[in-house]
């Protein structure tokens, strides 16, 4: 019998464990600001979560104009476009909404335009812009933000 709670309660801590949130999280005041618990540099234009077979479950989008309802994920892609002053940021799923990537445009070197400032930030070295021309897609269906105007917030929940 103990030997059964034992085992219960690990299986209980286990599944706790995994259903842990490993939010992205892309913010735009000044600087750009990309933040992740394991990143997984893969090249100079690109950033994979080390952490597969977990999920998108919700995006989150806050910006001085105002906070967007947020978009609901269930195993669906998830595409997301925006613009920080001259770099263009992209985080896309695979089909299932698993392992996002965030990429940058192929005029963006991670290394000459970022500057990692510890092991889950990635943080802009130009500080003069502002997240503009934000997108979100879900299974291919742009989404409503309203407005995104000033310092903005995105967090791409991952569990």
């Amino acid at each position: 019998m103990r030997m059964l709670k034992f085992m219960s309660l690990w299986m209980l801590t286990l599944a706790v464990g995994m259903a842990t949130d490993h939010p992205i999280i892309i913010s735009g005041g000044s600087p750009l600001r990309i933040q992740h618990d394991s990143w997984n540099a893969q090249d100079d234009q690109t950033l994979a979560t080390a952490l597969h077979g977990n999920t998108v479950t919700r995006v989150e989008v806050k910006s001085d104009g105002g906070v967007a309802a947020p978009i609901v994920f269930n195993g669906e892609r998830l595409d997301l476009l925006l613009t920080y002053g001259t770099i263009h940021l992209t985080v896309t799923t695979d089909q299932n909404g698993h392992d996002p990537v965030v990429k940058v445009d192929k005029k963006t070197s991670l290394k000459k335009h970022f500057h990692r400032t510890d092991d889950a930030t990635f943080e802009s070295v130009r500080s003069d812009g502002t997240i503009r021309g934000v997108t979100i897609r879900k299974a291919g269906a742009n989404q409503q933000l309203g407005s995104v105007s000033g310092h903005t917030e995105i967090v791409i929940h991952y569990e």
